[in-house]
């Protein structure tokens, strides 16, 4: 639930042309060139987004998809990220990184504690079946299984 700005550079449409710009722009970002600088080349000017959780809800911004979240919570704060968009690519620059603030959004704390219980639920029950079909010796015999309606 930690909120995060970003600077994203959409290029273009998705193709193999789009992403060799990218990795272009990338490339130069990552050598000490500013973003606007390196997105000059291709026309581009750099925008900056809403900050977004690590949680996709439905409310991301326009242009920001799960791949883009995904990839700027693997980023260092102030480093660079490439990644897909609805549009396109983005290089990313991560430039703030907000900690979550429980008291200003129970309804996610909520959610997240209810889907922590459930996640834990699934991984002891896999957990203690596994354990029994090693303790007991149980097999499935998936033939005949699928032949039960």
């Amino acid at each position: 639930m930690t909120g995060v700005q970003t600077c994203a550079l959409p290029i273009c449409k998705r193709s193999e042309a789009a992403k060799a710009r990218a990795e272009k722009i990338l490339e130069a970002v990552r050598g000490g060139q500013k973003l606007d600088e390196a997105g000059k080349e291709f026309g581009l000017t750099p925008e900056m987004t809403p900050a977004v959780r690590r949680t996709i809800d439905g409310t991301l911004p326009q242009n920001i998809t799960p791949d883009l979240v995904g990839q700027l919570f693997r980023l260092k704060q102030d480093e660079y990220g490439l990644a897909t968009g609805r549009d396109g690519y983005f290089v990313a620059r991560l430039t703030e990184i907000a900690p979550a603030d429980p008291a200003a959004d129970a309804a996610g704390v909520q959610n997240l504690r209810a889907d922590l219980r459930q996640r834990m639920a699934s991984d002891m029950g896999a957990s203690l079946t596994d354990a029994l079909k090693r303790r007991l010796g149980v097999s499935v015999d998936a033939e005949v299984v699928g032949t039960v309606q």
